[in-house]
């Protein structure tokens, strides 16, 4: 598959990582977490994906430290 599609891969591991971080904030803050993806559904298409990072607050997965805080999470939810 990443061989003979590697954008389609890419475009959703990027956005698992997306949607981890809201599964984060969700944990704190439900409704805060709902409002920042409502607003990255009403803004799709509109910005590229770096841009919809920066107007939800939500980090780019091509940051360096952006990841370990949600492997850190998944192996807690899976009990690692």
């Amino acid at each position: 598959h990443i061989f003979g599609m590697p954008f389609y891969y890419l475009d959703y591991a990027l956005a698992e990582t997306c949607a981890l971080q809201l599964h984060r904030i969700a944990r704190k803050d439900p409704a805060g977490a709902l409002e920042k993806y409502m607003l990255l559904c009403r803004l799709g298409g509109t910005r590229s994906f770096l841009g919809l990072l920066r107007e939800a607050g939500l980090e780019s997965p091509f940051e360096k430290g952006a990841l370990p805080p949600l492997i850190e999470m998944v192996r807690e939810d899976l009990g690692l």
